[in-house]
């Protein structure tokens, strides 16, 4: 009979020391660069990350100021999609 008490606790924390290490190394030059460029890094799962860059957050899109550009470039993808 497996038992998971007490005595076992150590297995498990070798074993999750082991995955975070094993994490880290697989996407740490990745984090690296993102932080150089001031991006923030959340961890979310093993070998999984969530980038994002701050300056997104200080961008103001005004729709007026943009509608002409967003009108030719759906002129030109229209025009790009074959029959």
């Amino acid at each position: 009979m497996f038992y998971a008490g007490r005595g076992h606790a150590w297995v498990k924390k070798i074993i999750g020391d082991l995955l975070d290490r094993a994490d880290r190394r697989l996407c740490g030059r990745a984090d690296e660069c993102a932080r150089a460029y001031g991006w923030d890094v959340t961890r979310t799962g093993f070998g999984a990350r969530r980038y994002h860059d701050p300056e997104f957050d200080l961008m103001h899109v005004d729709a007026d100021h943009l509608g002409p550009y967003l009108d030719r470039w759906a002129t030109t993808l229209l025009d790009r999609t074959p029959s």
